[in-house]
């Protein structure tokens, strides 16, 4: 999950309209959240040339709609100290 400094949870991608800091949306008093697109380091992922394609290439592990994540096998380890030696769980 993607959190910026205000504490508003983004969502990059599909144009921004799923994002919570574009300026549309409201919070639980029923205030407009305002835009925070300028100051935002993923902004790029919302504009109509970024596809589903860039995405899946993606490897941020902040980012929910990054499809191109390492995905590791942390249920199989019971506790830290069951880790390898470099401290990375084996990949799935």
């Amino acid at each position: 999950m993607i959190i910026d400094i205000t504490g508003i949870s983004l969502m990059p991608g599909n144009l921004g309209q799923d994002c919570l800091g574009d300026g549309t949306h409201m919070d639980k008093n029923g205030k407009i959240i305002p835009c925070c697109c300028d100051a935002c380091d993923y902004v790029q992922c919302c504009l109509y040339m970024h596809g589903n394609d860039l995405c899946a290439a993606c490897t941020d592990t902040d980012c929910p709609r990054s499809t191109g994540k390492i995905k590791f096998c942390l249920s199989s380890y019971k506790a830290p100290s069951q880790l390898p030696e470099n401290g990375l769980p084996r990949r799935c």
